[in-house]
């Protein structure tokens, strides 16, 4: 009994730290996008006048 509750608590240990890591990974990505597309529109702004 005891090693199905550690067996189960540790599965949803996994599952929530997987999941925090996969959210840190998406805003990562998501914040690097964002910094591309604000340089590539500062260099065309300087391009253009």
């Amino acid at each position: 009994m005891y090693i199905y509750v550690y067996v189960v608590l540790h599965a949803i240990f996994i599952f929530i730290f997987l999941t925090f890591l996969n959210i840190k990974i998406d805003l990562h990505l998501h914040l690097q996008l964002l910094i591309l597309k604000n340089t590539e529109y500062r260099n065309t702004n300087i391009l253009g006048k």
